[in-house]
This record gives C-alpha cells, structure tokens and sequence, in this order.
C-alpha cells in the first residue's frame, strides 16, 4: 500500500475499481481499492437536489450530503482532499476530518457562487 487514503469522485472510484459509474455501490467499489480510507465524493444522494461524499474505512461508511451548487470552478477536489490531509495530521479521526474537510469546501464554494467568481475564492 502506497497511501493510507485516497479521495477519488465517483466516476475515478469506478474506474479504479474496473467497473461503470451507473448504479454502483460506491462502498464496495471503494474497498476494492488499495487504501484502508477512501472519500468518494459526487456519489449519489437520497434527497433530490443534493450530492453526497462517502467516506469508507475498514470498519465503516458514512455518506454525508449537502446542497448541489451550480458552479463549473475547478479544483474542488484538490481542494477537499488538502483540508482531509490537515483535520487528519490535526488528530482528527476519520470521519471528524471528512466533516471538517467539506464544511470548509462547501462554505469556500459557495461564498465562491454567491460572488458569482469563476475560481475558488479560498482568500474571502
């Protein structure tokens, strides 16, 4: 094993997993993958209008939803996985830093869409 999470969207867990995105149990699809963690964002939620990320450990998963944000700005998941990594080496367990880790994405984008920005506005 070379990492102990990874934080893949759906379609990038499905394709590590060698299999199609369309109806998938994102959870087994994630333990198929090397790491112990995974963070599955843009898995399907069961509330209309919403998203959701799946955090999946050895032991667990935890699907956490927010609203979707109509917004087309890169670098969300770069940005997820970096506040993942801190709240983690903060000694958060796994699920404090998932939490943790997309409040501060959702607040950061939509602050972002509110601004009507075409980039992240991680300085505001």
């Amino acid at each position: 094993m070379l990492s102990d999470a990874a934080t893949p969207n759906a379609f990038e867990c499905a394709w590590l997993a060698g299999q199609a995105t369309q109806d998938q149990d994102f959870t087994a699809l994630a333990r198929l993958l090397a790491p112990p963690v995974v963070l599955v964002t843009s898995t399907p939620a069961p509330l209309r209008e919403q998203t959701g990320t799946l955090l999946v450990t050895e032991t667990a998963a935890t699907l956490f939803e927010h609203s979707l944000l109509s917004t087309n700005v890169k670098g969300t998941g770069d940005l997820l996985a970096a506040l993942f990594l801190a709240r983690r080496l903060q000694g958060l367990d796994w699920p404090e830093a998932a939490e943790g880790a997309l409040a501060s994405v959702f607040e950061i984008l939509s602050g972002t869409v509110q601004a009507g920005a075409d980039e992240l506005m991680l300085a505001a």
